[in-house]
């Protein structure tokens, strides 16, 4: 009499490695293209608040400032309305650098030790860093870092004073920075 045995066979097992490691394979690098486009969206949404305040300073013929909030992953300005409005960082990106990141991302020459460079305020409780949007069209100096939360992908806004203020947007791949289009 005969037993029938029911077992997977060597080549049935390996098929199925073969389809999770290719499974996997088209995963892992979407995930890290995910947080990329991430980082990329809130950098963009920074720049045009950037544009939006430097063109409002310039129109009002007063000088506007943009504080951002470190701790509270936030920054803050007023509205046309004298409001004070607070915008918060996406959910899976913040005010920080990857560990070991190079900067200034134009030069990078040493190693990133705050993640917003503009002027800290002294009086603050927090660790507050404030932007000015000059009348004149002008901008203070400085640059801020984004990653994720994962410390995977970073980014950069940088602000170049020179005889015009200019808005730049960079991405760090882990080795160098790469300047990205504005919008």
């Amino acid at each position: 009499m005969k037993q029938d045995h029911q077992a997977f066979s060597l080549i049935e097992l390996l098929i199925s490695l073969v389809l999770m490691l290719f499974i996997c394979t088209m995963i892992i690098p979407h995930g890290h293209k995910h947080a990329q486009q991430q980082v990329i969206q809130e950098l963009d949404r920074l720049e045009a608040l950037f544009y939006s305040l430097q063109q409002r300073a310039m129109a009002c013929g007063l000088d506007v400032q943009l504080t951002c909030n470190v701790a509270k992953q936030s920054y803050r300005y007023q509205t046309l309305q004298e409001n004070e409005l607070t915008a918060f960082l996406s959910q899976n990106i913040r005010f920080g650098v990857m560990p070991g990141t190079m900067g200034p991302p134009w030069q990078a020459t040493e190693a990133v030790q705050t993640p917003i460079t503009f002027a800290q305020l002294a009086d603050a409780v927090e660790q507050e860093n404030r932007i000015y949007f000059f009348s004149n069209g002008k901008i203070s100096s400085g640059t801020i870092y984004l990653c994720d939360q994962g410390y995977t992908v970073g980014g950069a806004l940088t602000c170049a004073v020179s005889q015009v203020s200019s808005i730049r947007k960079y991405l760090y791949d882990g080795k160098r920075w790469k300047l990205i289009n504005s919008q």
